[in-house]
């Protein structure tokens, strides 16, 4: 089966795409021949740094976001600050918001006024998870629940549009936009400027509800001539802070914000680069279900697919379990429920 049997225009580009058996990254390793950048950025930021110890405060009023745009946090809340910056010129954070997790810019001035927090069920579950990434959604209701991750790695080749187009119609079909989590690099951002800001759009018009998951700012490949061993973020080479934080910034600039959440290149990592990482106030993202390596699904799983046209496999996977699971009927039905990778925080507090 196909995006065809949706009655949706299957993505263009080169479709002899890479698969399990041609490398072990499968659309990990594609292609890494984008060059140049057809993306400005809409918002300046500047003075971005990591914390060096995240904060916690509770919210004694409703606290309204400079980004995402009309966003806010109801009082009471725990929120952590993780980052510093400056916004169009206003002194900000970038908060983690408790109990969904979301992420968002706030004025320094509102964070500071907040009444420090003796406790924060992020902070604690971070340290209680530096070498263990998450791979799997917190299952709390009789209906079969996935979550959907797309890695949108570096690529010269044509996305699947197709696959936001399938999502965004389940999305309209139970009258609320289908969470994703989209794991983005600075390479494939900065090559296709106008997909970015299209899915920035879908988002700001609730047709999608993306999680920006981290994936890293080169996304670099440190592989052998092969390309059957890939070091990827653990080469001694690799400016790892760099890779982080220079993502963040792009993101932002484009008014996306980014989660805590970050999906390691190849989902290949060391307990290094996981230390590194939870310094950083970030959780590893990997997967369960990595549907073009045969990985199966079931209930709580965390799909991995390719939006980049680097896997048609893994595309075309997606589409026949759609199809034979009835996935659009089941979701109209409210018998299987696309949640939010956030999840996976909850999952690992639990």
């Amino acid at each position: 089966m196909s995006c065809l049997s949706f009655g949706l225009a299957c993505g263009g580009g080169d479709s002899a795409g890479t698969s399990e058996d041609e490398s072990a990254y499968g659309g990990e390793t594609a292609d890494d021949s984008t060059t140049g950048s057809d993306l400005t950025s809409a918002h300046a930021v500047t003075g971005f740094k990591a914390l060096e110890t995240p904060v916690s405060r509770v919210l004694s009023q409703d606290l309204t976001a400079l980004l995402p745009v009309g966003a806010s946090v109801p009082a009471r809340s725990t929120v952590t600050a993780t980052r510093s910056l400056s916004l169009e010129g206003t002194p900000a954070y970038l908060v983690v918001a408790e109990p969904s997790m979301r992420s968002l810019v706030v004025k320094k001035s509102d964070f500071d006024a907040a009444a420090a927090a003796g406790t924060s069920v992020f902070t604690s579950t971070l340290k209680e998870h530096v070498q263990a990434p998450l791979s799997r959604v917190l299952v709390a209701d009789a209906a079969q629940e996935m979550a959907v991750s797309i890695d949108m790695c570096q690529s010269s080749k044509a996305w699947d549009l197709a696959l936001f187009d399938w999502l965004r119609q389940v999305g309209r079909a139970i009258g609320a936009p289908v969470p994703v989590a989209i794991a983005m690099t600075g390479g494939w951002a900065k090559a296709h400027g106008p997909q970015l800001l299209q899915l920035i759009g879908w988002h700001a018009a609730k047709e999608l509800d993306i999680v920006w998951v981290n994936h890293s700012y080169t996304h670099p490949l440190n592989c052998n001539a092969a390309k059957t061993s890939c070091a990827f973020l653990t080469a001694p080479s690799v400016d790892f802070l760099a890779e982080v934080t220079e993502n963040e910034k792009l993101l932002l600039g484009q008014g996306a914000v980014p989660s805590a959440l970050f999906r390691f290149p190849g989902l290949v990592h060391d307990s290094g680069r996981r230390s590194q990482l939870s310094g950083l106030s970030l959780f590893a993202l990997d997967a369960d279900t990595w549907l073009a390596k045969g990985q199966p699904t079931h209930d709580g799983s965390l799909i991995l697919v390719h939006g980049n046209g680097n896997e048609p496999p893994g595309i075309s996977k997606f589409f026949s379990l759609a199809e034979q699971g009835h996935w659009l009927d089941q979701a109209k039905a409210g018998k299987l429920r696309f949640v939010s990778p956030l999840r996976t925080i909850s999952a690992a507090a639990q």
